[in-house]
Parts: structure tokens; C-alpha cells; sequence
């Protein structure tokens, strides 16, 4: 899929997909046509990588 699919998907910005993609994190490929191709299941394995809860996100307070 297209990163502005993929945005529109994940209701981010195509721009987040493209850092991610262009940082690495988020596995991409060039088409013959010179279109980043993201496959579904690279989309759902960076997706949650983002979204894992952070063990800083939720202190417990004594």
C-alpha cells in the first residue's frame, strides 16, 4: 500500500510515514514506478512497536 494509505489507515500524517520510512523503522519498497510500496503486515509490526505502552507512561503513585 501507499504511504497515504497507510496514513489514512493509522490516522497519522503521511509525513509520519515517511520518517518512519525514511528513518528505517518502517520497511519500505520503491515500485518501477518510484512509489513506496508498504506491505500490510510491516505496516501492523511498526504500528505497534508505536503504540506498545511505555513502563514510564503510567507511574503508580503510593
Amino acid at each position: 500500500m501507499s504511504p497515504a494509505h497507510a496514513a489514512l489507515l493509522l490516522k497519522v500524517s503521511r509525513r509520519t510515514i515517511m520518517r518512519a520510512i525514511e528513518s528505517l523503522e518502517l520497511l519500505a519498497v520503491r515500485d518501477n514506478r518510484n512509489h513506496w510500496k508498504i506491505s500490510p503486515e510491516e505496516l501492523d509490526r511498526w504500528a505497534s512497536a508505536q503504540c506498545a505502552p511505555s513502563e514510564h507512561a503510567h507511574t503508580k503513585m503510593p
